[in-house]
């Protein structure tokens, strides 16, 4: 309902003007090229999957818009609106049961082999 906003968990950080400088443009760049063989699986995978049609990290051809953007999601503090702290093991948990961690989440369930899951984890993980 328009009343489930009320309930997300919110962040403030607040930086001197030098400090979020930095930050905003770091986080205005495209994504990092992935560091490791995995990661690099972890990107073709997420771009093949589904995930590309709902979600844009820039500088590939994920290029949707209907859910958040994942450009830097690796340097968030949280998953899901605040709902999990950010780990890999919890990026893996939430793409697995988006419905049972965070109830009534638009997100659909993506059916993905272990492989392809924990190279997608490890790749969103480093896009820093």
């Amino acid at each position: 309902s328009d009343h489930e906003h009320a309930h997300l968990g919110m962040l403030v950080v607040a930086e001197d003007p030098e400090t979020f400088a930095r930050w905003r443009e770091v986080q205005s760049q495209p994504r990092l090229e992935p560091a490791t063989d995995e990661a690099r699986a972890g990107e073709r995978a997420f771009v093949a999957a589904p995930c590309s049609m709902c979600h844009q990290v820039r500088g590939t051809r994920a290029a949707g818009h209907n859910g958040p953007e994942l450009t830097h999601v690796g340097s968030r503090r949280t998953l899901a609106a605040g709902t999990l702290p950010m780990s890999r093991g919890n990026l893996a948990a939430w793409i697995v049961d988006p419905h049972g961690i965070k109830p009534g989440v638009n997100m659909p369930l993506v059916k993905l082999d272990p492989d392809e899951l924990n190279t997608i984890a490890a790749y969103l993980e480093g896009l820093k």
